[in-house]
C-alpha cells in the first residue's frame, strides 16, 4: 500500500495545492487532523482514491485512511 503527497508549490505559477493518494482498497472514510486538533472528522471516500486541498493554512496536517473504525494507514506532513 503506498500514500502520496503532491504538490504543486514548487513549480512557478503561484499555486498552492496538495494531492493526497492510496492505492489501499477498503479504505471507506479519511479523518484529518491539524496541529493536534481535528479539522476535518470524517469524510467518507466511497470509492475515490484522492484528496486534494486548495490553499491550505500552514500546520502540521495527519491524515487517517480509515476502513470503519480501524486506521488502515497515517501520514502527516507539515506545510509552511
Amino acid at each position: 500500500m503506498y500514500l502520496i503527497v503532491a504538490s504543486c508549490k514548487s513549480s512557478k505559477s503561484s499555486c498552492d495545492a496538495y494531492g493526497f493518494y492510496w492505492n489501499k482498497k477498503g479504505v471507506d472514510s479519511l479523518l484529518v487532523v491539524k496541529d493536534n486538533s481535528v479539522f476535518l472528522p470524517y469524510i467518507p471516500v466511497m470509492d475515490a482514491t484522492a484528496f486534494h486541498m486548495d490553499s491550505p493554512k500552514p500546520g502540521t496536517y495527519t491524515f487517517y485512511l480509515k476502513a470503519g473504525d480501524s486506521v488502515i494507514e497515517t501520514k502527516s506532513v507539515l506545510l509552511k
